[in-house]
């Protein structure tokens, strides 16, 4: 038996459905809502996650982290363009991406079938991408891929104009350049004044890469995309971690990898590299 979603929200009714069966396999082209795929552990889904498809917000890293927290099988298949969805009791086929586009302002169809026939045939082309499809994804490769991945024109458009009002206010040397850095970490953004560290392992030895301040920060409307625009100076080395660690004092442990808030650790650091 078969019947057809259609309207507004389609996932209100299919995400239940989807929910009541095992051995869940999903292709579909764009994800960026988790939540509406009810996938568990060693379930798989195959989605187009290339650096220019993130770029473009099609797909989102946060939703493809969230499902490999739950220990689903992602890989990625560039070009993928179905939405396709099968359990042990179903399959689903139709135009809705798991997207919050398709939550939000689309109508889409999608039709449901118990038909054992319909279920092999899209489980085959499920696991046929999935043989063909990239590495299994990783977190280290969603980072990579973000940070590969040019900004979209809004972005572009509103880090050019933060750049140039940077330059404008700019009281630091022609050595400094603006950098920009796409913001994956969760919580409330730097602010502009904070200072960014960054921690690196070479053969066995720490290091902390130039400090770098926050001039500005970008969000994107209707994305949860962010980005920081960064001051860097070129001139600058990294320098060993444990003796910029013991300057700060005290031996406070010094935040790396995130931002710094506190005006007395700030100017301490600068120390380390002579910048006050």
């Amino acid at each position: 038996m078969a019947r057809v979603l259609a309207g507004e929200n389609v996932w209100g009714e299919l995400t239940p459905l989807l929910d009541h069966g095992e051995d869940r396999l999903a292709a579909a082209a764009y994800v960026t809502r988790a939540d509406l795929l009810p996938l568990r552990r060693d379930d798989l889904l195959v989605v187009d996650a290339e650096p220019k498809t993130v770029a473009t917000g099609g797909t989102d890293p946060a939703a493809i982290g969230e499902l490999l927290d739950a220990g689903v099988d992602v890989r990625s298949f560039p070009g993928l363009h179905a939405k396709v969805f099968v359990t042990s009791r179903l399959a689903a086929i139709g135009s809705a991406n798991a997207s919050r586009a398709a939550v939000e302002r689309l109508r889409e169809a999608v039709v449901v079938t118990d038909d054992r026939r319909t279920r092999e045939s899209l489980t085959e082309f499920i696991q046929d991408l999935h043989n063909n499809a990239d590495e299994e994804i990783s977190r280290l490769m969603l980072v990579e891929s973000e940070a590969a991945a040019p900004p979209p024109p809004t972005a572009r458009k509103a880090l050019g104009a933060a750049r140039r009002r940077a330059r404008r206010s700019s009281l630091f040397p022609p050595r400094f350049y603006y950098e920009e850095f796409e913001w994956s970490g969760t919580g409330p953004l730097p602010e502009p004044g904070d200072l960014i560290c960054q921690l690196s392992e070479l053969d066995d030895n720490y290091e902390l890469a130039a400090p770098q301040q926050v001039v500005d920060t970008i969000t994107i409307p209707r994305s949860k995309r962010r980005w920081l625009l960064l001051l860097t100076d070129s001139t600058l080395d990294s320098l060993p971690y444990e003796p910029v660690r013991a300057a700060v004092g005290d031996g406070r442990k010094m935040p790396v990898g995130r931002w710094i808030k506190d005006p007395q650790v700030i100017s301490e650091i600068l120390r380390a590299w002579s910048l006050v």
